[in-house]
């Protein structure tokens, strides 16, 4: 990684530039910082300022390959294995917002501009993938990337040395849960690369029925529950149940990105009841994965399932993070 990085900055390798401006949203660790959540706020805020928007993923874990469009903005166009979860996830929740899948993001940039002509394109998980040149860096960390084990793996969590954060416009501190650890964070960062830094969180917005879509007050879920989750930092998902007041007394941990099966669900079943759980809660990534499997409507009836969405809330430098978006994608 880091002999390619240096043919990238010595100009050996070239980066192809698209006629629109290019957002990208990424990380420097394998996972886990909230690049989804803050995908999907940036795309949202950027169509609020009545921006054509467009955002283009790898679409990990699909069963597919090349480009496909999942949203042509109006109405999803592929299947939930044909798209990922994460980018099934964003046509979802951003109408009017396009989205589309490639591995190669130069090829899909170029697909993008010339069929549906976006004014900017949000590049979800790019920091890493160079070919495609972009105006804005934004890179996500987490204070145990930068105080805890700075090590690229397998020793550690890093996909490259904090060097790299070198090359970022921007650093977003995500998961600091007191100002003692964020100063911290920040000073070690501002060492590193000297760029702006930026503070957020993913805060619980509502949970919700996985069958019916209805909304259900924390205040209801009264008994013991068994938590779910098929993503990078499980144990995150954990501590914001707890902090809700949950009583979680069972988390089974699937790996990241799990398609489920229906047999899962048997599983899941046995496994709440064993422990006496009276509910069953998932993210909500992991349940674009669940809802269309056989059974789940049954497994329903005897223990509810619910999901627990998230919102990206700025607690430092919001207007900073206007300012680097007005400034990027004015061209």
């Amino acid at each position: 990684m880091s002999i390619r990085n240096l043919m990238f900055d010595r100009g050996i390798l070239s980066r192809y530039r698209v006629d629109v401006p290019v957002v990208s949203v990424g990380n420097i660790s394998a996972g886990g910082t909230g690049k989804t959540p803050m995908t999907e706020f940036i795309a949202a805020r950027l169509k609020g300022r009545g921006l054509r928007v467009a955002v283009l993923s790898r679409g990990y874990g699909r069963a597919s390959s090349g480009y496909q469009v999942v949203s042509n903005g109006h109405q999803v166009c592929a299947e939930l294995q044909s798209a990922g979860d994460e980018a099934a996830l964003l046509a979802e929740n951003l109408t009017g917002v396009i989205v589309a899948v490639d591995e190669n993001r130069v090829r899909g940039a170029k697909r993008l501009v010339s069929e549906f002509g976006p004014e900017v394109i949000i590049l979800d998980d790019g920091f890493q993938h160079r070919w495609l040149d972009r105006t804005i860096d934004l890179v996500l960390v987490r204070p145990d990337d930068i105080l805890g084990n700075p090590r690229v793996l397998p020793a550690g969590y890093l996909r490259e040395s904090l060097k790299g954060l070198q090359r970022a416009d921007c650093i977003a501190i995500v998961g600091a849960r007191d100002g003692a650890k964020y100063q911290a964070t920040v000073s070690a960062v501002e060492r590193i690369t000297g760029k702006p830094v930026i503070g957020f969180s993913l805060r619980p917005r509502r949970l919700v029925r996985l069958v019916t879509g209805g909304a259900v007050h924390p205040e209801e879920v009264d008994g013991p529950c068994a938590a779910v989750s098929g993503i990078a930092r499980p144990e995150s998902f954990e501590q914001t149940l707890r902090e809700l007041g949950m009583n979680v007394v069972r988390h089974t941990v699937f790996p990241d990105h799990y398609w489920y099966r229906p047999r899962d669900l048997r599983t899941l079943h046995s496994t709440a009841r064993a422990a006496g759980a009276q509910w069953l809660v998932t993210t909500r990534k992991d349940a674009v994965r669940l809802a269309s499997l056989e059974g789940l409507r049954d497994l329903d009836r005897e223990v509810p399932f619910l999901v627990l969405e998230v919102s990206v809330a700025i607690d430092h430098g919001e207007e900073m993070l206007n300012q680097l978006l007005e400034q990027g994608t004015c061209r």
